[in-house]
């Protein structure tokens, strides 16, 4: 029996030990738009008065998957060569511990536009709802599940028929919704 507890005492200390040094890909936290330490170099916004050293809603493009998109904001680090890509929603995110689905693939595109475009790989993005913001790694797995989604999208557009079914928990927030997806109108 003192086994047992040994056991469950090293699991539940090793398990405490991963969530503390393991890297959170998705932070969400309570949304404000405060980029300390960063200056804006990329606006989709186009005022009046403009500021020269910021480049205003020119298209953003990603030759080598061949997207494109203008990101709502661009910052660079202050102090470092860090670039971080920016996206505001106008909706709520609830109580929901992750973002949408299509908004996520939405600033993975933007996370490769940026990358081509600046010769800088962004870290992280932001995507800033009204309630609550997520911060997000720029990781490889999310960059695979982009030319995944980008390659499902293509085969769409060119006829393929795609073995999916509608699912309104998954249908709502989808990238496809409302363009190539044959479901989307159920």
């Amino acid at each position: 029996m003192d086994k047992f507890y040994i056991f469950a005492a090293f699991l539940l200390a090793l398990i405490f030990i991963i969530r503390i040094i393991a890297p959170k890909n998705i932070t969400k936290r309570h949304s404000n738009f405060d980029m300390k330490h960063f200056h804006v170099i990329y606006s989709d916004a186009r005022p009046k008065k403009k500021q020269e050293d910021i480049e205003y809603s020119t298209i953003l493009k990603c030759e080598k998957l061949d997207i494109q998109g203008k990101p709502d904001f661009i910052f660079e680090s202050n102090y470092s060569n860090h670039i971080v890509p920016v996206e505001i929603k106008s909706g709520c995110i609830k109580n929901e511990s992750f973002p949408h689905e299509g908004d996520l693939m939405q600033l993975a595109a933007y996370f490769a536009i940026t990358e081509e475009e600046y010769k800088i790989r962004p870290k992280f993005g932001r995507l800033i709802y009204k309630d609550y913001m997520f911060d997000i790694r720029n990781t490889k797995a999310l960059r695979r599940e982009l030319e995944k989604k980008i390659n499902v999208m293509r085969e769409m557009l060119n006829g393929k028929p795609i073995n999916n079914s509608y699912d309104y928990a998954k249908c709502r927030y989808c990238i496809c919704r409302g363009t190539v997806c044959e479901f989307c109108e159920k």
